[in-house]
């Protein structure tokens, strides 16, 4: 497959097949659809190779989102608790960091007295925030101007491959593990 060569300087823990069937299969995805809707998509400011083939512009508008799509457990505002998958912009400016925190989701309940950080409202729910805290103790961070905001986006489940084809990394950490 077209592309496929970048793929070949990853990490040996990515086995070139699961990358492979990755790559097939967001093709598979995006040919679909191009071929569903790629009549009423409006092409005048695409580049000329988007405007020849509808579904290079479908597959990176398909890798783009899922790569910055995040895992929701309450949808914003629902204090009800339903769950879901949506952007968070901005959200994937910050870079990973082991030692940073993760994003915190609120649940619209947190009170200050009750030791969170904010005083949420119930339709704060789903809200995520990032709070500058590095380092085994979590303690506050002032940040300097200048300063990279980094979060932890822990997913200590992912391999390498889903590091890779979900986030675009493979981070140290996980290049780094012995089998």
């Amino acid at each position: 497959s077209e592309g496929a060569s970048d793929f070949r300087k990853l990490p040996r823990e990515v086995d070139p097949e699961d990358v492979e069937a990755g790559l097939a299969y967001a093709h598979r995805v995006s040919t679909g659809m191009a071929s569903d809707y790629g009549e009423y998509l409006s092409k005048s400011a695409w580049p000329k190779q988007w405007k020849e083939d509808t579904s290079q512009a479908l597959l990176w508008a398909l890798c783009t989102v899922s790569s910055r799509g995040t895992a929701a457990n309450q949808i914003p505002g629902d204090s009800e608790g339903g769950t879901g998958i949506r952007l968070v912009p901005l959200a994937d400016m910050a870079n990973h960091d082991l030692l940073s925190a993760g994003f915190i989701e609120l649940s619209g309940h947190e009170t200050v007295a009750d030791g969170g950080f904010v005083d949420a409202k119930v339709n704060d729910a789903g809200t995520f925030v990032i709070r500058a805290v590095w380092g085994a103790d979590w303690k506050t961070k002032a940040l300097d101007v200048g300063d990279e905001i980094t979060v932890n986006y822990n997913l200590p489940y992912y391999g390498a491959v889903d590091w890779y084809l979900s986030l675009g990394f493979v981070p140290p950490e996980v290049s780094e593990q012995k089998d």
